[in-house]
Order: C-alpha cells, then sequence, then structure tokens
C-alpha cells in the first residue's frame, strides 16, 4: 500500500520534495513538476529587479508631473528618492 504524504507533519512549511518522494517512492522531479501543476507550490511572485520602478511608479510620476508636483512630493507618495524621479523625467 502507498502513502500519501499529507502537509500536517510540519504545518506545510518548508517539507522538502525528496521526502515527500521517498514516501511516494517517485523521483522528485515528478513530486514536484504534480505539486506545481495542482497549485501544491505556491510559485513566487512576478517582479522587476530591485531598484527598478513598475509600470504603476512610473503612472504615478506622470501624474505627479502631469499635477505639477515636484519631483520631492512625487518621490515621497511612493518611497523612492527624488532623483529616482528626475531620471525617469529625464
Amino acid at each position: 500500500m502507498r502513502c500519501r504524504p499529507t502537509c500536517d507533519d510540519d504545518g506545510g512549511l518548508g517539507e522538502p520534495n525528496s521526502r515527500f518522494s521517498r514516501v511516494l517512492a517517485e523521483s522528485p522531479g515528478s513530486v514536484s513538476t504534480v505539486l506545481k501543476h495542482h497549485r501544491g507550490i505556491v510559485p513566487l511572485a512576478a517582479r522587476g529587479r530591485a531598484g527598478h520602478l513598475n509600470i504603476g511608479e512610473r503612472e504615478t510620476i506622470s501624474r505627479g508631473v502631469g499635477a505639477g508636483m515636484s519631483f520631492r512630493t512625487i518621490a515621497t507618495d511612493f518611497g523612492r528618492s527624488p532623483p529616482t524621479v528626475s531620471r525617469e523625467i529625464d
């Protein structure tokens, strides 16, 4: 009889696929593929590179400039430095 692993052992956090693969007598890659396909592993959120402005920040800058706000005020609104805003405008 094959055992089915549960996530209750450690609250579902940090369980390596190799542990599940041993219980299921399958390769770790197969276990990983099935878990991803069935949403057993939450994928990381897509993010841009650190320090790069995202589309929302660029839109905030555009609207701020259109409203006649200073670079410093625009930067303070979303937690960036004034030179970052200035470089985006140039």
